[in-house]
């Protein structure tokens, strides 16, 4: 995916606080053309912010130290969203 005002691949920060899942959505993400920075908890997700604001934010609902819903009110907001949970899927689709 590409960052049409630029021409540059769209830059991604994925927010998890599970390595396997970074992991796993880095690579994949990378190989479609996406920029990909990753952070592990708030704080760091709010240090990479600082540094570069990402096109395309990805959050993680159940993290230990603040959950998706609250990231809502950090920074950028997430685009896309991250549970295991279907509790949480119904109430952020209505």
């Amino acid at each position: 995916m590409r960052n049409e005002q630029q021409d540059l691949p769209a830059k991604l920060l994925i927010v998890n606080d599970d390595p396997s899942i970074r992991a796993l959505l880095s690579e994949v993400l990378t190989e479609i053309g996406f920029s990909v920075r990753s952070a592990e908890d708030r704080f760091s997700a709010l240090a990479e912010i600082r540094k570069e604001i990402p096109d395309i934010p990805l959050s993680d609902l159940n993290m230990p130290d603040m959950s998706g819903f609250e990231s809502l009110s950090v920074g950028p907001p997430p685009l896309s969203l991250d549970s295991g949970n279907r509790d949480e899927w119904r109430i952020l689709r209505g």
